[in-house]
């Protein structure tokens, strides 16, 4: 607990600082995703607060199969929020970060078309983690991210991931304006 209180205390007191390091940064970020979040792709918008919080939403739509032809359609929208410290950390300007969040992924798992089964839907809600070093330029320009992104299921049924948990990874590329 005490740990935890000095965590905080100290987030505080550095807070004014770490604003100033967001100043200039592109605040809006339209991006492709490949992995992460939104497992295969997802297609996403990012927009960063001046207090370097980055809030997320996107969308994925498709057929995924596992690696035993557990073919299954899916539909999502990913979630998230997240905070960016300037790389090398305390850099006092910078386009290159290190991005640490957490996020939900909310959707829709069915039977694959064109199986011959009857459509039947199971919701889902999967918790997800980010981890990773995010490129976003000072002003407009390209906008990339690497993080490690794991999921976990919540609840018994159905769900993304499959198995209850993923250790996965994504690339985004897009623009920032």
């Amino acid at each position: 607990m005490r740990h935890a209180l000095l965590f905080c205390l100290c987030a505080l007191a550095f807070a004014p600082a770490l604003a100033a390091q967001h100043r200039g940064v592109a605040a809006h970020s339209l991006y492709a995703e490949i992995g992460g979040f939104g497992g295969a792709y997802s297609l996403n918008y990012d927009h960063l607060l001046p207090t370097g919080v980055v809030l997320r939403a996107g969308v994925t739509n498709g057929t995924l199969c596992g690696w035993v032809g557990d073919c299954h359609r899916t539909v999502a929208v990913p979630l998230g929020a997240s905070y960016l410290l300037a790389w090398p950390l305390g850099a006092s300007s910078a386009d290159k970060w290190v991005e640490v969040g957490m996020g939900l992924v909310v959707g829709v798992k069915g039977e694959a078309p064109n199986t011959g089964v009857g459509v039947e839907t199971d919701p889902f809600v999967s918790l997800a983690a980010l981890v990773g070093l995010r490129r976003q330029p000072i002003g407009r320009g390209f906008t990339y991210r690497v993080a490690f992104t794991p999921l976990l299921t919540l609840g018994e049924k159905g769900g993304y991931p499959p198995g209850g948990f993923d250790a996965s990874a994504g690339i985004a590329l897009g623009y920032a304006f």
